[in-house]
């Protein structure tokens, strides 16, 4: 018997281990998406930077925040389904919301 209780131990802890580390990969990536997005910002507010590249920066700083509100939605719903115990019924892609599939 307490093999068992040590076996379900391991395992729970392996489990709560691995949903940390998915959700520290998902800060890791929605901040480094950030971070590029706010160094593009800062070359865009430079003096010298053309009409045709200030419009191609304002494209790639628009498609990196869809990105992080992607990322930040599927985290949530991860997480939300992990609460619930929904993880097996229904894949992230498809509670995210319309707008921010693309």
């Amino acid at each position: 018997m307490k093999s068992d209780r040590d076996l379900i131990s391991r395992i729970a802890g392996s489990v709560g281990e691995s949903r940390r580390d998915t959700a520290g990969t998902y800060d890791s990536v929605i901040n480094r998406i950030f971070g590029t997005g706010l160094t593009l910002a800062g070359i865009l507010s430079l003096e010298r930077v053309d009409a045709e590249v200030a419009g191609r920066l304002r494209d790639a700083i628009d498609a990196l925040d869809v990105a992080v509100g992607e990322l930040r939605t599927a985290a949530l719903a991860e997480a939300v389904a992990d609460d619930s115990g929904l993880r097996d019924r229904e894949p992230a892609r498809a509670r995210t919301p319309a707008a921010l599939r693309r």
